[in-house]
């Protein structure tokens, strides 16, 4: 049996062969199209749909959030000295989890040595931020403890026994304890911004530190969230 088909209707077979290859899901990734505006828009923005319904690009502020939460005890001794910081011990006997590293009167640097020994955290990517910090805290009725969060920029891991100076993101001010039996909270928003810019490798340090020459015995769990 043959067909006549006219000119029209060759045309029309040879345009739908050509439309069933090249369906949108057959496409391979050089192929796709990005979407609408994106040329234009500016970079580490996002596609959203507002709330008129609109295609938005818009501001990734969200970021991507990591916390780490440690937990700790102190028992500092008797001869404790007021204005002192007191970072974590590496493990050594019975110092685990415990402020028990002296490191001066109000320090500005720090020995690579301790900022490892003293470190609860390594920063994994280059331009994490602090974004929030929260913990509580219970001891001694009376006394008192203050609380450092420390940037040690030791990015590039310069094999040196060189002190770092490092700089201070955020303290808590000096928490009153009222006892074993009554925590105390705290709860540090906002942060100093430290030069140079922190870089994959810094290092985070907690510190403690008392306002009375006496011994200081307190419990403690907080909780660091870093934002790129």
């Amino acid at each position: 049996m043959f067909h006549n088909l006219t000119t029209n209707q060759h045309l029309k077979q040879k345009q739908n062969k050509i439309m069933s290859t090249n369906l949108h899901k057959n496409l391979n990734d050089l192929q796709l199209h990005v979407p609408k505006g994106f040329s234009t828009a500016a970079n580490s923005t996002k596609l959203t749909k507002n709330a008129s319904g609109n295609l938005d690009w818009v501001v990734d502020s969200a970021g991507t959030n990591t916390e780490i939460t440690t937990t700790s005890d102190k028992g500092y001794g008797a001869n404790l000295t007021a204005g002192n910081y007191y970072s974590f011990s590496p493990p050594s006997g019975n110092n685990e989890h415990k402020f028990t590293l002296n490191l001066g009167n109000a320090p500005t640097t720090i020995t690579p040595k301790n900022a490892v020994g003293g470190a609860i955290l390594t920063l994994t990517k280059t331009g994490e931020t602090m974004s929030s910090w929260t913990g509580k805290v219970y001891g001694g009725n009376g006394l008192s403890v203050n609380f450092h969060l420390l940037h040690v920029p030791w990015g590039s891991c310069q094999q040196s026994s060189t002190p770092i100076t490092f700089c201070t993101l955020a303290s808590t001010g000096a928490i009153a304890l009222t006892g074993n039996n009554n925590p105390i909270c705290f709860d540090v928003s906002s942060f100093n911004t430290c030069s140079p810019s922190p870089i994959k490798g810094d290092l985070i340090i907690l510190v403690a530190e008392s306002s009375a020459v006496t011994a200081l015995n307190f419990h403690m769990t907080q909780t660091i969230r870093l934002t790129t």
